[in-house]
């Protein structure tokens, strides 16, 4: 599942960059970078901010949506890879005693997802760049063997960064750290001393 969330996301980011350099130019007063996706409710959803910061009119995100429903490819990438990172985090993090309940629409895709696309991005880069902070790789043949290259630069990009290293550390290591709550310790507790 992680594998999969991976390829997809991978696939609709470097998509939805593509799609944001169209829609800068056809919308020269919104802060591009703030076009956000999200999985909510089961569907795909947009939001964007005006130069102002401000969120942008319901007219103007109605034609950016348009635009972006269109292209088939990139929804079914963003809307699989979303919902099975979500599914993924779930699957990962309830080894560790949290259980994330998961709603799933007719479709089977997870209603609500855990990130948007924007956040996602941003705290897998932070994630990366604090994992990998005193990590080197060694140069290609071409390169040179003996030339090493800290690991955060020879990685810069959100999927080349995924690639190397996956979701399923950064979903342990972001997640599992929720404390279950007082209830939750006394049904493992109690779980505990049944199998004792």
């Amino acid at each position: 599942l992680a594998r999969s969330a991976e390829d997809h996301l991978s696939k609709g980011f470097q998509g939805f960059e593509a799609f944001k350099e169209k829609q800068a130019a056809r919308h020269t007063d919104i802060d591009i970078n703030s076009l956000d996706v999200a999985l909510v409710d089961g569907q795909l959803k947009l939001s964007a901010l005006d130069e102002n910061g401000q969120p942008i009119s319901d007219k103007k995100l109605a034609s950016i949506e348009d635009a972006f429903f269109k292209e088939e490819g990139l929804v079914r990438s963003l809307t699989l890879g979303l919902s099975e990172l979500t599914e993924s985090i779930a699957h990962s993090t309830s080894e560790f005693f949290r259980d994330y309940d998961l709603e799933f629409s007719s479709e089977g895709t997870v209603k609500d997802g855990r990130f948007s696309l924007n956040d996602l991005v941003q705290e897998y880069n932070q994630y990366f760049e604090k994992y990998y902070e005193d990590s080197s790789e060694r140069g290609t043949i071409l390169e040179g063997y003996d030339k090493m290259t800290p690991t955060t630069e020879k990685y810069k990009t959100f999927s080349e960064r995924l690639e190397k290293n996956g979701l399923e550390i950064f979903a342990t290591l972001k997640f599992a750290h929720e404390r279950p709550s007082r209830s939750e310790w006394s049904k493992m507790s109690s779980l505990i001393d049944l199998n004792a």
